[in-house]
């Protein structure tokens, strides 16, 4: 991924910044409540004691471990990609990469507080969605394979949703 030069003129993207924070939090939020609700209308559910015990709950972990790999994944590649943006980012500017950072004291104590400037200087200045998108549409190959990824992507989640209203699981 090429960096695009940054121009020390050009207008901070707040909207930007505020977008991305806002997205990761509804991500996590959106997460943990559906996780939640899956396991408590596992724990609710009457006939799912009485009905082959043994395959609900087998199929339960199963499909509970799949959610965990698919988000676990995505966060890994995610997270790696936000890094390489933000050590790009800090490098020309004579930042260190992580100065001085104490998770555990939280990352709006006030020893934290330099750090988070930086985070949020990086959010507000950086080409990060550009770079994404330059990245993707870089060349035809690229574009393809992204283009194949959302449209299955598309189909799996249609499906599920036509198969999910067939079989009506409220009433098994």
């Amino acid at each position: 991924m090429a960096s695009i030069d940054n121009d020390t003129n050009q207008m901070p993207n707040v909207t930007g910044a505020v977008i991305f924070v806002g997205y990761v939090l509804a991500a996590l939020l959106l997460t943990t409540l559906i996780v939640v609700n899956l396991y408590r209308a596992y724990l609710s559910r009457p006939s799912w004691s009485s009905k082959e015990p043994s395959r609900v709950s087998n199929q339960f972990q199963v499909f509970v471990a799949l959610a965990v790999l698919s988000f676990s994944t995505l966060s890994y590649h995610m997270l790696n990609y936000l890094i390489y943006s933000f050590r790009a980012w800090a490098e020309p500017e004579g930042l260190a990469i992580l100065p001085g950072l104490h998770i555990s004291k939280g990352l709006l104590s006030s020893s934290n507080l330099g750090f988070t400037a930086h985070l949020w200087q990086w959010l507000t200045e950086s080409v990060l969605f550009y770079d994404f998108a330059k990245t993707i549409c870089q060349n035809s190959a690229n574009f393809w394979w992204t283009l194949q990824a959302l449209l299955v992507s598309m189909a799996s989640a249609l499906f599920i949703s036509i198969e999910g209203k067939k079989r009506d699981p409220r009433h098994e």
